[in-house]
């Protein structure tokens, strides 16, 4: 059997990387990127492949793959200062957008090298979320940035939680009756993914608005919900498994949303469906990136395959993963410009975002922006251990 690997370098921009130089390393106080070469080990022998399965790190177990960001204690906590992972190492909150950074710029490194392979269209998107928030512009003390704005990308997938709290937490927060539902149907292969989600997202339309010629019979109010598309993978069947989780602001419509939802799916079970009491929990679950880069297996992180990845993000790409139903969202602003946290706020500096440093660095002293990597080091868990990047 074949074992497929992946060996990243960190390559210069602009640069060729020829088979032979892999002694290369990369140059100081230089703009990098990720340039995944894809290998395949047969019997001793290597030979070039077109895909891949899992990185070389994620095959050694003493170095454990970082956590994927899947509830809101991601979004304001590093896997190292959670219990269970070893010393605590305090970061702020610039260190842990660099952590996000360099774990986005990997995994879409190798998702648009993957693409190229395929030539999918994605290719170009995947680029850009890569280069995502790459350059930081300090001027006057103020930090100014620009984002992607794209669900691949793991820098604005935090950015979307944050605004997402934002703009439903106080609607939810206030109904008193709130159920918290999940719906789910028969796990697929990712063939039949696009039509699957066109489908729920048709007969969740048919079932609120059956809900709500219903209550206006009854002059009763119109109905409110929170509906949130999910899409997991299973590694061990190789199969897809999307689902949504609704939070209901009526309780006494729950039984229907799940006796509608397994009429129109009759192969989905009745005990794969949940209907429980919402509360705080149920608003950080909502708030939960749509689609997670990995999982855990016998307690250790496992990444998702690229190429399982990539189905994933084709078949979510252009459609809405968070929905209101019955009532309008508070209008966000997302925050561009920062007051700078270093000590050099009177000064104009373009901070330059170099993978192998994993951080933003002022190209013209070498000084980084962050420190994200000195803070890592400085605890007794190993930067290299917190960090899936060679």
């Amino acid at each position: 059997m074949c074992q497929y690997t992946i060996q990243d370098r960190l390559l210069v921009r602009g640069h060729t990387s020829p088979s032979n130089e892999r002694s290369q390393s990369t140059p100081p106080q230089t703009q990098a990127s990720i340039e995944p070469r894809l290998e395949r080990t047969t019997g001793g022998q290597t030979e070039p492949s077109d895909w891949t399965i899992q990185t070389t790190s994620a095959r050694r177990e003493q170095r454990p793959e970082p956590a994927a960001l899947d509830t809101i204690r991601d979004v304001v906590s590093h896997p190292s200062e959670q219990a269970g992972n070893g010393p605590s190492v305090a970061l702020t909150s610039e260190q842990r957008g660099a952590w996000l950074k360099g774990l986005s710029h990997r995994a879409n490194g190798l998702l648009a090298h993957y693409a190229r392979r395929l030539d999918h269209p994605m290719k170009a998107a995947y680029t850009d979320s890569m280069y995502c928030q790459d350059t930081i512009t300090q001027h006057e003390g103020i930090l100014r940035q620009t984002f992607c704005n794209r669900k691949h990308c793991l820098v604005c997938a935090r950015n979307h939680t944050i605004r997402w709290l934002y703009e439903y937490g106080e609607e939810l927060r206030s109904w008193t009756d709130a159920r918290f539902i999940t719906l789910t149907i028969p796990n697929m292969y990712g063939i039949d993914l696009d039509n699957s989600l066109n489908l729920m997202s048709k007969v969740i339309k048919d079932i609120n608005r059956s809900i709500n010629k219903r209550r206006k019979r009854n002059g009763q109010s119109k109905f409110k919900a929170l509906k949130k598309l999910e899409i997991t993978f299973n590694r061990e069947e190789n199969n897809f498994h999307p689902h949504y989780h609704i939070v209901i602001e009526d309780a006494s419509e729950a039984e229907y949303i799940i006796n509608a939802w397994l009429k129109a799916f009759p192969k989905a079970k009745r005990q794969s469906q949940d209907s429980i009491i919402a509360d705080e929990r149920s608003i950080v679950e909502m708030a939960k990136y749509a689609v997670k880069s990995g999982g855990y297996v016998d307690k250790k992180f496992r990444e998702i395959p690229i190429e399982a990845l990539h189905t994933i993000y084709v078949a979510v790409h252009g459609r809405k993963v968070m929905s209101p139903l019955g009532f309008k969202k508070r209008k966000y602003v997302r925050e561009t410009e920062k007051a700078c946290p270093t000590k050099r706020k009177d000064e104009n500096v373009t901070w330059t975002w170099v993978q192998s440093v994993m951080d933003w660095v002022d190209l013209l002293t070498g000084e980084a922006l962050t420190g994200f990597v000195s803070e890592a080091r400085e605890g007794r868990t190993k930067v290299r251990d917190i960090l899936s990047v060679t």
